[in-house]
């Protein structure tokens, strides 16, 4: 991904300062922004997909259906971050404790027992194994938006 510039002259450099110029001001955020939404899709994708591996038998497609995630960007400065949110919904539309089945804990109702709420032992891992087993893939998408800011750097030049 190096792009490699040959300038001679005062003319040769005002090009080459006006690429990076322009580059930077107009190319680098767009895509990098792009890349990183991309990239936060990826996992949130591998996330959603996950439920049949963590989930008990007969639930899976029910919180698959359940699951919503949202990608946001964060971008402070210098410093940008790709957030996923991952929410699941309860038939009546409580939230359902995503932090304890990332622990290995679910609570479910006890069929035919009235009010009763048990803790059942589950897979831990439900967001984390998924987010980095996506990692890769998220890279590769970085990786290509910055390819393509080259690119159009090297274009430019």
């Amino acid at each position: 991904m190096p792009v490699e510039a040959f300038v001679s002259g005062h003319d040769g450099f005002n090009r080459l300062a006006a690429a990076c110029h322009k580059t930077a001001a107009v190319d680098y955020d767009r895509e990098l922004n792009q890349g990183l939404e991309n990239a936060g899709e990826v996992v949130a994708k591998e996330i959603r997909n996950s439920s049949k591996t963590f989930m008990p038998d007969g639930y899976e497609e029910v919180f698959e259906a359940s699951t919503v995630t949202k990608v946001t960007l964060a971008v402070h400065g210098l410093v940008r971050k790709a957030k996923v949110a991952i929410r699941a919904f309860g038939r009546r539309g409580h939230d359902r404790q995503v932090e304890q089945l990332e622990k290995g804990r679910l609570k479910h109702p006890v069929f035919g027992r009235g009010n009763a709420w048990v803790w059942q032992k589950i897979r831990p891992g439900f967001v984390s194994v998924p987010a980095k087993r996506a990692t890769p893939k998220a890279a590769r998408e970085i990786d290509k938006a910055c390819e393509k800011i080259a690119d159009k750097l090297e274009r430019a030049i």
